[in-house]
């Protein structure tokens, strides 16, 4: 069922061999292809792919289901600091940091 959730955390970059790794590590005999397991480590672990770039996530608020949209999202060095709340039958939070960081490239 979807519903709307807040998130809190930072993003850290990650070299994507770690990605690899892990992604191999866990899914290794799940999976034949490396983008298979990649694709499954990104939907149920703490990486997320954000415009190219792998990132670690940590959470201070995960999928917490209370309130209103919004997305609060600020760049610190190569880290990206976030605080959302969005319907999670709308989109991912990957697609919400995207989109909030887009917006404030327009700005």
């Amino acid at each position: 069922m979807s519903e709307t959730e807040r998130n809190k955390g930072t993003l850290t970059p990650v070299d994507p061999e770690i990605v690899k790794r892990k992604a191999i590590e866990r899914y290794g005999d799940v999976f034949d292809d490396v983008e298979s397991q990649i694709s499954e480590l990104m939907c149920d672990s703490d990486f997320m792919k954000i415009n190219g770039v792998y990132y670690r996530c940590e959470y201070e608020v995960e999928a917490e289901t209370d309130g209103c949209d919004f997305a609060d999202v600020k760049m610190d060095g190569n880290k990206i600091h976030f605080h959302t709340m969005h319907y999670n039958g709308g989109g991912s939070l990957e697609e919400v940091l995207e989109a909030a960081l887009k917006s404030k490239e327009n700005k």
